[in-house]
């Protein structure tokens, strides 16, 4: 992002940033105390201005989530919302006995440099936590070791991560991140697997959509995963060229014929 800011102000340089169909988030795994506790979950999402973290960090152009998929696609809810309530995220943790002068400690893994800011961002998220009671610790981690350490059951702490999905079907949202049998799993909630394969085998899709919304839904307010933002991608080339961008992420529909 500094870079492509950086570059956009020079002459002969055409630079652009768009919202891609990839998802920032934190993932939670729940074998790791304190992620069990409801409420603990709940003041660490209520905690976070994904607003500010967009405007601060991707120009505004990152759009704030509520469930775990982009505007656009067709398990998104426009009607939910899930809000940024630093009093209510200081109650929640109230009830589950901590303040900030007892706050709550936990590992904060995060990669540095695998997608823009992330890092950066990690810690924007640290101190949002810490003016409500919550001491998370960062850990820079690799996507390598995360997926063993994921694998194994064996993840710290919650993660930041980025989510690509190039169909924008929420079976490969949802029903891939809620999955507690994927070895890249971290919410290993076992009663989740008849669910998601009953959504992966309906064959009327209102249903199928309907669906994957109400798990969505219920994911977000749950906060087995917190959504952040809509990734964005960024593009800086000489000003001489005029490229063809296809500025979505998604998969180019193409029509084939065999002989």
């Amino acid at each position: 992002m500094r870079e492509v800011q950086r570059l956009g102000s020079k002459s002969g340089v055409a630079t652009k940033v768009y919202p891609v169909s990839e998802v920032y988030m934190i993932r939670i795994p729940n074998y790791v105390k304190p992620m069990d506790n409801d409420h603990v979950r709940a003041a660490m999402h209520l905690a976070i201005d994904t607003a500010a973290l967009s405007k601060a960090f991707y120009g505004g152009v990152a759009k704030p989530l509520s469930v775990m998929t982009p505007e656009g696609t067709p398990s998104y809810v426009p009607d939910f919302h899930f809000p940024f309530d630093k009093n209510k995220a200081i109650e929640e943790l109230k009830a589950a006995g901590f303040s900030t002068s007892n706050p709550v400690s936990f590992t904060f893994l995060t990669t540095n440099g695998v997608f823009p800011n992330d890092y950066d961002v990690a810690r924007a998220i640290t101190g949002m936590w810490k003016q409500v009671g919550i001491n998370a610790t960062i850990e820079e981690t690799t996507p390598a070791k995360l997926v063993e350490a994921a694998q194994n059951g064996k993840l710290a702490g919650p993660l930041l991560y980025s989510w690509v999905n190039s169909t924008g079907d929420p079976e490969n949202y949802a029903g891939r991140i809620f999955d507690p049998r994927l070895r890249f799993s971290t919410w290993k909630d076992m009663s989740l697997a008849p669910r998601i394969d009953a959504l992966m085998t309906e064959i009327d899709e209102a249903k199928r959509m309907a669906g994957y919304k109400a798990l969505n839904v219920e994911s977000s307010q749950q906060s087995w995963a917190i959504p952040l933002l809509q990734a964005v991608s960024t593009i800086a080339y000489s000003s001489a060229l005029n490229p063809t961008l296809f500025d979505n992420g998604y998969i180019l529909p193409a029509d084939m014929k065999y002989r």
